[in-house]
C-alpha cells in the first residue's frame, strides 16, 4: 500500500509537470517571437536590480516575522541567525525541493535550542496566518477587480471570498483555544503512546501564543504587507521591458493569481501563473505575448533573485544563528 500511495504521488506530479509543459509550450507558440526577443533585447536592468533587491527584502522579511515568534516564545536566535536559516531553507527549497525549507528550519534550530515543540508551533502559526494574510488581501483585489469590470455576477465569488475569510478566522480562534484541546486530549486513553505526547506539547506550545495578542496582530500587518511583494517586483519587470502599466493594476491582479495558482493544477503554477497574467492583464490592454512574458519573467526572476544570498549562507560559517541569550538587567 505504501509503494502504492508513493507511486501515486509521483504520477500525479509527472502530471503536474505535463500540464506546465503543454500550457508553456502552447503559449510560447502563441507569442510573437519577434516581441519576445526585442522586450528581452531592450530590458533595461537597474528596474531589474531593485527588482532583486525587494525580492530580497521580502526574505528579510520573512525572517524577521518568523524570528518575532520565536523570540515571543524566550527563543532568543539573534536577528542575523534568523535571516542566515531563513535562506539556507529557502536554497534547499529551490535546490533540493524534497528536503522542504519548513523541516529544515525546523530541525536546523532545534538541533541549536532544544526546543522542537516551540519551533514546531512557530511554523504552524506562520503558516496559518500566511493563509488568513492571503485571504484578507485577496478580498481587498477582488473587490477592486469587480469594481474595475463591473460585474454583478462576481459579487458572488466575493460573498465566497468573505466565508472564506470568516471560516479561516474560526479554525484560528478554536485551535487556539485550550478547552477544545482538553475536550480532544482528555478523551483519550490512558497510556498514552510518545506520539501523542509530542503532538499535545506542540499543541500546548501552539496556543499558548493565544497570550500573545501584540505580536499576532504586528506579525499579522507585516504579512499583509508582504503580500503585496510580488505585485511590487512584477512591476519591475514590467517597467524593465518598457511596458506602459499602472501600478494599481499589480496591486488588484497580481494578489489574485498568486490565490488562484495555490490550487494543485499544475507544477508550482507554471503555466497557470501565465495564463492568469494574460488573462487580467488583457483586460488593461496589455498583448498576450508581453503578458505572458511579464508573468514567465515574474516568476523565474522572483526565485532566483534571491539565489546569491541563498548560496553565500549556504556555505557561509553559521556562527551568527546561534542562540542568544536574553539580556540581564
Amino acid at each position: 500500500m505504501a509503494g502504492f500511495k508513493l507511486n501515486r504521488k509521483r504520477v500525479t506530479s509527472v502530471l503536474r509537470i505535463m500540464v506546465s509543459l503543454v500550457l508553456i509550450g502552447w503559449m510560447v507558440w502563441m507569442a510573437d517571437e519577434a516581441q519576445l526577443v526585442e522586450r528581452l533585447r531592450g530590458a533595461h536592468i537597474g528596474y531589474l536590480l531593485i527588482m532583486a533587491l525587494v525580492v530580497n527584502l521580502d526574505r528579510f522579511l520573512m525572517a524577521i516575522k518568523w524570528n518575532m515568534l520565536l523570540r515571543s516564545k524566550d527563543i532568543f536566535l539573534s536577528w542575523g541567525g534568523a535571516i542566515s536559516a531563513y535562506y539556507r531553507a529557502s536554497f534547499f527549497n529551490i535546490f533540493l525541493p524534497t528536503v522542504g525549507s519548513d523541516s529544515y528550519r525546523i530541525v536546523e534550530v532545534s538541533t541549536k535550542t532544544g526546543r522542537s515543540d516551540e519551533i514546531i508551533a512557530s511554523v504552524a502559526v506562520e503558516r496559518l496566518f500566511g493563509i488568513i494574510s492571503t485571504a484578507i488581501v485577496s478580498l481587498i483585489s477582488f473587490v477592486a477587480f469587480v469594481g474595475l469590470i463591473d460585474n454583478d455576477q462576481s459579487w458572488t465569488t466575493v460573498f465566497q471570498l468573505v466565508l472564506l475569510l470568516g471560516g479561516l478566522s474560526v479554525i484560528l480562534l478554536v485551535s487556539m483555544n485550550s478547552k477544545v484541546q482538553g475536550m480532544i486530549f482528555d478523551r483519550l486513553p490512558a497510556g498514552r503512546s510518545k506520539w501523542v505526547t509530542k503532538i499535545q506539547a506542540i499543541v500546548d506550545a501552539y496556543q499558548d501564543y493565544a497570550q500573545q495578542k501584540q505580536t499576532l496582530a504586528v506579525f499579522l500587518i507585516l504579512s499583509v504587507i508582504e503580500q503585496f511583494f510580488q505585485a511590487i517586483t512584477s512591476y519591475f519587470i514590467s517597467l524593465s521591458l518598457g511596458l506602459n502599466i499602472d501600478f494599481v493594476y499589480f496591486l488588484i491582479f497580481v494578489p489574485l493569481v498568486m490565490m488562484i495558482i495555490r490550487l494543485p493544477i499544475s507544477f508550482d503554477g507554471y503555466g497557470v501563473r501565465e495564463g492568469l497574467y494574460i488573462y487580467f492583464f488583457g483586460l488593461v490592454a496589455v498583448s498576450q505575448t508581453d503578458a505572458f512574458l511579464l508573468g514567465f519573467l515574474s516568476t523565474i526572476l522572483w526565485r532566483f533573485s534571491s539565489a546569491p544570498l541563498m548560496i553565500y549562507y549556504f556555505w557561509a560559517n553559521d556562527t551568527k544563528a546561534v542562540p542568544v541569550p536574553p539580556t540581564t538587567t
